[in-house]
């Protein structure tokens, strides 16, 4: 930077020179606010020309001559008299001509994301490549403080009537400026201070109350504590018919191209989030006045656009309300987006952006602008910038050619996402452009090929196995290997071979028949894990009946109330347990420990696989157990299925570990004795500790387990924590019944290589498991952020579809359906709550599909991923939030073994989270406080649970799962005492510069900056003050990491330390609206010495008399 005699002319910055400026000290030397042109220029350019050109252009335009620095904390406005700003030249011509527009991109990406000093300027930098005498790039970067869409237009027509001056040899045609961008920033503050935009501060106090602070796309990733603003770029284009169609609907409608792509592009955001209240983000010229229209500078304002698609409407009518909601916007655009958020006081977050965090607009293609004589010029395309100050930004270039311009954040989504919403969006662009009369969903966000992709991919009932029943397939197997061991008990060391198990079984077949069982009926069983158990079951089947298995360890009342509910024929029970059968109630038929001497032959029957199997109990969402009706297909089929996925051979041992009441257990038995493989009865003493339970799984050969994901949580634990190692043997371990976390699995990837870890999912209406994943294992690659459940099983049908039934995209949260051979007949004796629950298919005449109310969505490798469930959601302080992301981030903290949160109302009549924690060891003190500050470094500040309780044992059901509502209620809150004082020197120079510039009497050691009403623009005061005391190590960004006064002043310097601080010093008094001299503008800079060139061009102009023009009018004032 050079500077020419005359004046340094200090002013405030404008309202959006303050928040860029702001974000530069936050974001020091981050780049997010480069505005960036590369230009490939064809033909014989003159680059000295093209040089004195963008000089000419500098010199006219303060604002391109203007840097920014701060007096007391505020930013203003440094204007140069003059700023070089060359145009050097990088000789490339070795460059093969294949290559240039590589290197061209390359070039100006670097260009593009190398940041300004925002205090030393220029803030504007050019450069050009040449490739050969006829052939160049001209790279061209500004900060946005300094320039906009609009003045790249003025920009590049400058430059264009420059050069053909330059070249011509002639002074440039170009007209006066009577006011420059500074007297534009002097009008906006005085209008500001005037009061003159109230009203339209209080419009948009009215249009966005009540707003939801966040628009939460699903994302790939999780959301970072802290956005990071690393981004990526991704273009389409939109064939020309289709962009015609557009436009010839946004004439039809009388509305802008804006105004339809907007609303086409609020039913994408719409169908993907399942929001109706949207808040997008645009930007408007900012230039209400016509002597603005020739200015270079930071004019552009940002609005916030409220859409409302409430009410199911069509397209039509969602663009009436977008054309509204736009003008509406636009008469309202004048109020700086800065103090619309600093009005609002929205939360602060640093997670996400304000107000919005998805950003729309349209933009003229091309550089119309720029022409050069002999020259011309086409866009360099720069896809590798790397930053994204929003979640995701669509601009769509309206020139030549509609193109979409996704800029997105790489913390959240990956390309293949971002690609599918572009295709999603051009999609709905068809719909409505052929459809504007369809209702918002019920408009296409797929090709018909997508669809079709999508549905087959979900849809595997072709490759059901053929239809069978569990009794076929246990005597195929028996006749088999009637030698080969069937069953072996853990507790007693026997083992009975198939033969054996086929005659005791068949022995209670022909008991039952003679105690009057038939086909169909419902035949409970009342038994312990035991060889007895088994050969019950097998018995109640060959009768040709359904078994309906008991909990022993159930209250008599409740096993009263199942027998009461299902009506069994027969009651099968072991001796021991006959005491907890009602009186009055169904037959008892009672199977001893030990088979009979002599077994009865079984009974003749016909049994097809649509006849029952069993029915199981689940819990219902009214307290209200409900009887499931599950036929032999459904079980035969992912009998069938669980041998293919697990390579299930007759040498295999299979632990029986789930009590028979839970389907769990049909997952162990059928697919087992199916095979002719060895069911092995767990004893209830090996499952006390890791070491018990592998050490007799190797004892017994094991090859295969199947565990509720909770206890298999605990081995994981356990075995990293004692060093142990699962056996050798142990092939298979096949887990389900809750969510399971990375960290768990990588752990069981490094202790057992060997084994395959498999993921089932599926509710007891669905036949045991209808998907299956491997997690981990010899071949299986490594489970990413994100836990699949898997692909659907052969035989099954699960679709992930919207409010309407129709399928949504990969990566689109939906709600899960299933189908196929494994569909249940429904519920026992409801017949209302089975034709809620399972409805009609619109994929295929007659079919069903069970409606589960969980949440998944298709991941990019086509399998799928499940979200939580659909009434699992709560809504804190305006977000939508999903307990269970809580409590798998809580979970990855090793002082954590289970966490559940949930939504607690509040004294205020609100929700807060709370979170249940039960620890790894036994609890200590301020563990909920640690947790929390953990917490709040993995997840945004709205995720962080407000209320915590620490127990030793969360309540768990039967089943082991956490009982959510035997949850205790939490203690309550003591009444807030007034606080300690601060306790150290720096604590009370932190306490009296907060009290100053907040307005309060007091602050304590555990007050919060931003709960006692502090914002980011009181932020930077505080920061300033403290460097006039402390140094230039005081950053603006602890303010926000560190809230908490006593954190605060702990990670001051250490001249914080030295003693109580003195009194504050005077602010310097500056007059109001006019251009400071040099001399106070150097006797306000903070950290000066960062720029001594700054400096030094202050000393040298200091008390010189400044200008300022407002309003039409030049006076000048001596300093």
């Amino acid at each position: 930077m050079t500077a020419a005699g005359g004046p340094v002319e200090a002013l405030p910055a404008s309202s959006g020179q303050d928040r860029l400026w702001f974000f530069d000290q936050l974001e020091p030397g981050n780049p997010l606010y480069n505005v960036h042109f590369a230009v490939r220029l064809r033909g014989p350019l003159r680059a000295d020309a093209l040089a004195t050109a963008l000089q000419t252009v500098v010199d006219r335009h303060e604002a391109l001559r203007t840097t920014l620095r701060a007096v007391d904390g505020q930013p203003r406005q440094l204007i140069g008299p003059a700023v070089a700003v060359p145009t050097p030249v990088t000789d490339l011509t070795s460059v093969p001509a294949s290559e240039r527009a590589g290197t061209a991109s390359a070039r100006a990406a670097d260009h593009a994301r190398t940041a300004f000093d925002l205090a030393t300027g220029p803030l504007l930098r050019s450069d050009l490549l040449r490739f050969a005498d006829d052939d160049h790039a001209w790279l061209l970067t500004l900060h946005h403080a300094v320039c906009d869409g609009w003045s790249a237009e003025v920009l590049f027509g400058e430059v264009s009537e420059a050069y053909l001056a330059a070249v011509q040899q002639r002074p440039a045609d170009l007209p006066d400026l009577p006011l420059q961008y500074a007297d534009f920033a002097l009008w906006q503050r005085d209008v500001l201070a005037d009061g003159g935009l109230d009203d339209q501060l209080a419009h948009w106090r009215d249009r966005l109350d009540g707003a939801a602070p966040l628009l939460d796309l699903p994302t790939d990733h999780p959301r970072p504590a802290t956005q990071s603003y690393t981004g990526a770029l991704l273009e389409a284009v939109v064939p020309d018919d289709l962009a015609d169609a557009v436009r010839e609907l946004a004439r039809r409608e009388r509305a802008t191209p804006f105004m339809t792509l907007l609303a086409a592009f609020a039913v994408v955001l719409h169908r993907h989030t399942g929001v109706d209240d949207l808040v997008v983000g645009t930007a408007v010229g900012g230039r209400g006045r016509v002597e603005l229209e020739r200015l270079i500078g930071f004019f552009t304002n940002t609005v916030a656009l409220r859409l409302d698609l409430a009410g199911g409407p069509t397209f039509r009518e969602l663009l009436a309300r977008t054309r509204t909601v736009v003008a509406d916007a636009q008469s309202h655009a004048d109020l700086p987006f800065e103090q619309v958020v600093q009005a609002l006081r929205p939360d602060r977050e640093p997670s996400y952006h304000p107000i919005f965090q998805v950003m729309f607009d349209v933009q003229p293609g091309g550089l119309g602008a720029l022409r050069l004589p002999g020259v011309r010029a086409t866009d360099v395309p720069v896809l590798d910038r790397r930053i994204s100050l929003f979640d995701f930004s669509v601009s769509v270039v309206d020139g030549a050619e509609l193109r979409l311009v996704a800029e997105y954040a790489t913390d959240l989504f990956t390309a293949d996402t971002v690609a599918r919403l572009l295709a999603a969006y051009q999609a709905v662009l068809a719909g409505v452009a052929a459809h504007p009369d369809r209702p918002v969903g019920a408009l296409p966000l797929m090709t018909g090929a997508e669809r079709d992709r999508i549905l087959a991919a979900a849809d595997r009932r072709a490759q059901a196995a053929p239809p069978a029943t569990l009794t076929d397939l246990f005597a195929a197997a028996a006749a088999r290997s009637p030698l080969a061991p069937a069953l072996h008990d853990a507790a007693t060391g026997v083992t009975y071979d198939y033969r054996e198990l086929s005659d005791w079984s068949g022995d209670v077949a022909a008991r039952l028949h003679a105690a009057g069982v038939r086909p169909g009926a419902l035949v409970a069983l009342l038994c312990r894990r035991s060889p007895a158990a088994v050969a019950g079951l097998l018995g109640i089947l060959r009768a040709g009946a359904a078994y309906l298995p008991l909990d022993p360890d159930s209250p008599p009342g409740r096993i009263a109330a199942l027998l009461a509910d299902a009506g069994p024929a027969v009651v099968v029970v072991e001796p021991e347990l006959r005491a907890m059968l009602p009186a009055g109630g169904p037959a008892v038929l009672a199977v001893e420990p030990v088979p009979p001497s002599i077994a009865a032959a079984p009974p003749e029957v016909h049994i097809g696989p649509d006849d029952l199997a069993y029915v199981m109990y689940t819990s219902g969402s009214t307290g209200r157990p409900k009887g499931v009706l599950v036929p032999h297909r459904g079980v035969a089929n992912y009998a069938a299925a669980d041998r293919t996925e697990y390579g299930l051979t007759a040498a295999d041992r299979v632990l029986q570990f789930t009590a028979l009441m839970f389907d769990v257990s049909a997952e162990e038995l059928w697919p087992c004795l199916a095979t002719g493989a060895c069911l092995v009865l767990r004893a209830d003493d090996m499952i006390d500790t890791a070491r018990e339970f592998f050490t007799a799984c190797d004892r017994l050969g094991v090859t295969v387990v199947h565990l509720p994901t909770a206890y298999f949580h605990e081995l994981v634990a356990e075995c990293e924590r004692d060093g142990l190692r699962p056996p050798a043997g142990l092939r298979v371990v096949a887990i389900g019944g809750e969510a399971t976390t990375p960290a768990r699995i990588a752990v069981w990837r490094r202790l057992a290589p060997h084994a395959r870890l498999s993921n089932a999912y599926g509710p007891t209406e669905t036949s045991i498991a209808t998907t299956l994943a491997a997690l981990s294992g010899p071949g299986v690659p490594e489970v990413g952020s994100r836990v699949p459940i898997g692909p659907p099983v052969a035989g099954s049908a699960v679709h992930v579809l919207d409010a309407e039934l129709a399928p949504v995209p990969a990566g689109v949260v939906g709600a899960v359906y299933v189908g196929g051979a494994g569909l249940a007949r429904g519920y026992l004796g409801r017949p209302e709550l089975t034709a809620d629950r399972f409805v009609p298919s619109p994929f295929g005449v007659g079919e069903r599909l069970y409606r589960t109310g969980d949440l998944a969505r298709t991941l990019p490798d086509g399998q799928l991923e499940f979200c939580g469930r659909v009434d699992a959601q709560v809504k804190i302080r305006g977000h939508r939030i999903e307990p269970g992301e809580v409590e798998a981030a809580l979970t990855t903290l090793p002082e954590v073994r289970h966490a559940v949160v949930v939504a607690r109302p509040t004294a205020r009549g609100d929700h807060e989270l709370f979170a249940y924690v039960e620890p790894v060891s036994a609890p200590v003190p301020d563990l909920d406080r640690r947790l929390r500050d953990r917490l709040g470094e993995l997840l945004p500040a709205y995720l962080v649970p407000t209320g915590w309780l620490v127990v030793t044992a969360l309540p768990r059901t039967g089943t082991d799962k956490i009982d959510r509502g035997a949850l205790p209620e939490p203690p309550p809150v003591p009444a807030a005492p007034s606080g300690p004082e601060p306790r150290t020197a720096a604590e009370r120079l932190v306490a009296r510069v907060w009290c100053e510039v907040l307005g309060v009497d007091r602050v304590g050691p555990d007050d919060d900056f931003f709960a006692l009403g502090g914002h980011s623009l009181l932020a930077t005061q505080v920061v300033a003050r403290l460097r006039r005391e402390l140094g230039p190590d005081v950053r603006l960004r602890q303010v926000f990491e560190l809230p908490r006064l006593s954190a605060f002043a702990a990670a001051l310097p250490p001249a914080a330390a030295a003693g109580p601080a003195g009194p504050a010093p005077t602010r310097p008094a500056m007059p109001a609206l006019r251009r400071a001299t040099g001399d106070e503008l150097l006797a306000g800079l903070f950290d000066a010495a960062a720029a001594p060139g700054v400096a030094n061009l202050l000393q040298r102009t200091a008390g010189a008399p400044a200008t300022v023009r407002r309003e039409g009018t030049d006076r000048t004032q001596e300093s």
